[in-house]
């Protein structure tokens, strides 16, 4: 509908010049966010991507070292898919795009797998000692993503579940499938960006004291700055504001004699009976809201 009203509209601008044309609406909105967060999530996606090939292509040197560290990550979103399919029915896309930044920590998973596989002599060593450490680390954090499903957003508990189902789906590929595809290759001479991370990492950075003076002080100063920070409490801030709307908006607004502004309030519960008590407490709030000026009008129809 709203590619419609878009066609007619520039139709209408090519045959009068002069004339202009805006609309504004809930359903118009909901529509270019949703173009908006498709194209923020190819856009992110792709880019992500790139940094974790050229990454990859520094640190083991190795064409096929793609294909094992990209496939559990697929995989797992795959299998987050296919499950919120089963268990949902669908998923917010906002969610989806928020979980692409869960493709950092499924990707550690074979990372880890290919980077430890210079240290063992066989797949089966490998799996011995990374088996209980993926296994418990693995648990941990999809049981803080499925902590969201007790929130009361639909969107934290899509993101949550999303999370979830994404890390479980890469685990059991690492574990179960990635095995077929490695060697051990403690023989192997280790790129040289593998050797500088490691040769960073096993500094000991626990005794020099003046790094922890100096992070004692940073924490300090961190603890104090956080107190400074702010919120923004504009719900409407979270929404994309496609140009030619945001200036339809205003226009609106300032055609409006008493700058009131038209906020639209929806309750939602489990049951009907939820439902009609959440809206008898709005109400009341409305009303005690009106008696203190601060709500010119409101309509429960």
């Amino acid at each position: 509908m709203v590619g419609i009203v878009d066609a007619a509209v520039d139709s209408l601008a090519a045959e009068f010049p002069t004339v202009e044309v805006h609309y504004f609406g809930g359903p118009a909105m909901s529509v270019y966010n949703a173009r908006q967060i498709k194209r923020d999530t190819y856009a992110t996606s792709i880019v992500a991507l790139v940094i974790i090939i050229l990454f990859i292509l520094c640190v083991f040197k190795r064409r096929r070292s793609i294909f094992l560290i990209l496939c559990p990550a697929i995989y797992g979103a795959v299998f987050a898919l296919a499950m919120s399919w089963l268990t949902r029915g669908s998923i917010s896309g906002i969610a989806v795009g928020a979980g692409t930044a869960i493709m950092g920590i499924a990707l550690s998973y074979s990372i880890h797998f290919l980077a430890h596989q210079n240290y063992v002599r066989s797949v089966t060593q490998l799996l011995e000692e990374l088996c209980s450490p993926l296994i418990i680390g693995s648990v941990t954090t999809i049981g803080a993503f499925v902590g969201l499903l007790f929130t009361s957003s639909r969107l934290l508990q899509d993101f949550g579940l999303f999370a979830a189902y994404t890390l479980l789906g890469t685990m059991v590929f690492c574990l179960v499938f990635l095995p077929q595809f490695l060697v051990a290759q403690s023989d192997v001479r280790e790129g040289k960006v593998l050797r500088i991370i490691e040769k960073i990492s096993s500094y000991p950075f626990d005794r020099n004291k003046w790094q922890i003076a100096a992070l004692v002080i940073l924490t300090a100063v961190c603890g104090y700055m956080s107190t400074k920070v702010g919120f923004d409490s504009d719900m409407m801030d979270l929404t994309y504001w496609e140009p030619k709307l945001k200036e339809a908006e205003a226009m609106l607004a300032a055609q409006d004699r008493d700058s009131t502004k038209t906020v639209m309030l929806v309750n939602v519960g489990v049951s009907d009976d939820l439902a009609y008590n959440a809206l008898r407490g709005t109400l009341q709030e409305l009303e005690a809201l009106k008696s203190e000026g601060l709500v010119s009008d409101y309509s429960d129809g």
